[in-house]
C-alpha cells in the first residue's frame, strides 16, 4: 500500500534539490543519486531515494563510493517524516588512520557550525557510525546550510576538480551520466501520474499588507468554490494577493514582499489519477522549497481587456498569471486570436471553444469566423413574447456588453492559460533531465473539462447583471469541473448559484 506521506516527503525532497541544483554558488550543477531504476515498485510509489518505510526516513546521496553498498563509505543526509534530519557518515576502520583519517576529521568538523553540537560515535563491525543530530531539527532551515559546507568543504579540499574514486578513494560526486539517467527514470514515473485536480488545504498569513493575521488549516477536501465576502476594506483583495503570492511567487512577477516581518504559507494538494494525492507547502522565507502552482489564474477587478491580436504569441509583462490581480492595467490572453487560428487549422479545437463560450452565456447563439475582416462575430439571442428565439445582428467582441466581454475575456484567459501551463509541465519534466525528445507523443488533453488549477477572482460579481451573478458560478464549474475558484463578492447573489452547497465554503 502507498504511503502517501512518505511520498510526499519524496516529491519535496526531489523539488529542493533541483531548485538547488539551479543555485548553487559552490559547483555547478551538483548531481545527487536515485533509488536504483530497478526498484519499479518502490519508484512506482514516489519515493525517488533511498528510504526507510518503516521508519520514516529519507536519505539523501550527493556521492558515490568506492563500495559496493550504497552507504559505505559515504555521507547521507537524512531526513524524518517528522522533520527531523540528520548528517551520518559511514566510515570504514581500515580508513581510519593517516592522512584519510584526517580527511574524515575534517569533514566532520566542518559541519560544527552547521550541527552545533558533537557528534555521535558508534562502532558497527569494522566501521564506525558518525551521526551529526543539528540543533535546528526543522531540514526546511537546516539542510540548504548544511548541503552548502558540503560543497564548500568539496571545493577547498579540490575534490570538485578531482572527484574520481582512483585519485580519491574517500568520496566521489555522484557522475552526471548516473544522474541524468536516473532523473530520466524517475521523470518518466512522475510523467505517468497524471494530475486530476489541485486544490487548497489552508494557510497562514501574518504582517501582510492590512492583514495583522489569519490562518485555516485543514480546508474541506475539494470545495469548488471559496468565497470571501465583507464590507469594503475589511482585506478580500489582500487576501486574495496573499493566496497568490502563497501559490505562485515571483515566478513570473515580483509579488512577493519584500518586508521581512511578512510571513505567508499557502497549503495545496494535487489529487492524481486513478488514486494518491501530494500535499504542497509553501513559505515565502523558504525559496528552495517553494513549488509554485503553474496552473494559477488571478483576476482582479478589471478584466476586459484582452492581448492585441499581434501579440497572440508573446507574453506579455502585464498578462502574466498574477499580474492582473495586482495592477489595475492588466490585460488577458486573446481568446479571440485563438479562435481564429483553430478555425483554419484545428476545426474540432474551434467548435469545443465555441461550445465552451456558449455554455458559459446562454444568450449566446452562435460564433463565427468573418473571413474577409479576419474577425469573429457574436450573435446574441433573445427570446420573444411568443416563445420564438430572435437572433440579433452579429457584433465583435468590443461591441459586446461589458458583463459579456468581462465573461468571454476572463473564460478565454482560464483555457488558455492553463492550458498552456498543463503543457509546459509536462515539458518540464524533459528539461529537467536535459532531455530533447518527449518521452511519448501523449500530450495533456485540452479540453476545458479535463484542464485543472485554481482561480483566484476579485469581485467576481462586478460587470454582471444579478442573475448572470448566480448563474455564473455553476456554469464556471460545469465548464471546467476539475478547477476551484476562490473569489470575492460584494453581492450574495453568487453564493447563491454555487453548484453544490457541500462544495462551497464561504468566509
Amino acid at each position: 500500500m502507498k504511503n502517501e506521506a512518505l511520498a510526499n516527503l519524496h516529491e519535496e525532497l526531489l523539488h529542493f534539490l533541483l531548485n538547488y541544483r539551479k543555485e548553487s554558488k559552490y559547483v555547478d550543477d551538483p548531481n545527487f543519486l536515485f533509488r536504483p531504476a530497478s526498484d519499479i515498485e518502490a519508484l512506482k510509489e514516489g519515493r525517488w531515494f533511498y528510504d526507510s518505510p518503516r521508519s520514516g526516513w529519507v536519505d539523501i546521496y550527493f556521492t558515490e563510493s568506492a563500495e559496493e553498498m550504497h552507504c559505505q563509505n559515504n555521507l547521507q543526509f537524512g531526513i524524518n517524516l517528522d522533520g527531523w534530519w540528520s548528517i551520518g557518515l559511514h566510515v570504514p576502520s581500515h580508513r581510519q588512520g593517516g592522512a584519510t583519517g584526517q580527511f574524515w576529521e575534517r569533514l566532520i568538523e566542518s559541519f560544527y557550525n552547521v550541527a552545533r553540537r558533537f557528534p555521535q560515535r558508534r562502532k558497527i563491525s569494522d566501521a564506525e557510525q558518525i551521526t551529526l543530530s543539528p540543533l535546528d531539527d526543522n531540514y526546511r532551515t537546516g539542510l540548504p546550510e548544511a548541503i552548502d559546507t558540503l560543497f564548500q568543504f568539496f571545493r577547498q579540499e579540490e575534490l570538485i576538480e578531482n572527484s574520481d574514486k582512483e585519485a580519491f578513494p574517500h568520496l566521489s560526486l555522484v557522475s552526471k551520466d548516473i544522474f541524468q539517467e536516473s532523473l530520466r527514470v524517475v521523470n518518466e514515473c512522475r510523467n505517468r501520474q497524471k494530475v486530476k485536480q489541485v486544490y487548497l488545504n489552508g494557510f497562514q498569513i501574518k504582517n501582510y499588507q492590512g492583514i495583522k493575521e489569519t490562518r485555516i488549516d485543514d480546508l474541506p477536501p475539494k470545495p469548488s468554490w471559496i468565497f470571501l465576502t465583507g464590507e469594503n476594506s475589511f482585506g478580500k483583495t489582500c487576501l486574495l494577493r496573499a493566496l497568490a503570492i502563497g501559490l505562485y511567487g515571483n515566478e513570473e512577477d515580483i509579488i512577493t514582499p519584500r518586508d521581512k516581518a511578512s510571513d505567508i504559507q499557502v497549503n495545496y494538494r494535487y489529487a492524481y489519477q486513478p488514486h494518491g494525492e501530494i500535499d504542497v507547502s509553501n513559505k515565502i522565507g523558504q525559496p528552495l522549497f517553494f513549488r509554485p502552482l503553474q496552473t494559477l489564474a488571478a483576476y482582479g477587478p478589471s478584466r476586459l481587456e484582452i492581448q492585441a491580436q499581434d501579440s497572440h504569441q508573446q507574453q506579455a509583462k502585464n498578462s502574466t498569471a498574477t499580474y492582473n490581480l495586482f495592477h489595475g492595467d492588466g490585460i488577458l490572453k486573446n481568446i479571440e486570436s485563438e479562435l481564429l487560428i483553430s478555425h483554419y487549422d484545428a476545426q474540432d479545437r474551434f467548435e469545443e471553444l465555441c461550445k465552451m463560450l456558449k455554455a458559459l452565456i446562454p444568450s449566446l447563439d452562435k460564433m463565427e469566423l468573418d473571413k474577409r475582416r479576419r474577425k469573429i462575430l457574436y450573435y446574441e439571442k433573445a427570446e420573444t413574447d411568443n416563445g420564438q428565439i430572435d437572433s440579433f445582428d452579429p457584433i465583435g467582441y468590443e461591441q459586446l456588453a461589458s458583463g459579456m466581454r468581462s465573461i468571454v475575456a476572463m473564460a478565454g484567459d482560464i483555457y488558455l492559460r492553463l492550458s498552456d501551463a498543463q503543457q509546459k509541465m509536462h515539458d518540464s519534466l524533459l528539461k529537467e533531465a536535459d532531455l530533447e525528445k518527449p518521452f511519448s507523443d501523449d500530450y495533456p488533453s485540452h479540453a476545458p473539462n479535463e484542464l485543472f488549477g485554481i482561480v483566484i477572482v476579485d469581485e467576481l460579481d462586478l460587470h454582471l447583471h444579478p442573475k448572470w451573478q448566480r448563474e455564473l458560478p455553476g456554469l464556471l464549474s460545469k465548464v471546467f469541473p476539475n478547477v476551484q475558484f476562490v473569489a470575492s463578492t460584494h453581492s450574495p447573489i453568487p453564493l447563491l448559484g454555487a453548484p453544490n452547497i457541500e462544495s462551497t465554503l464561504i468566509y
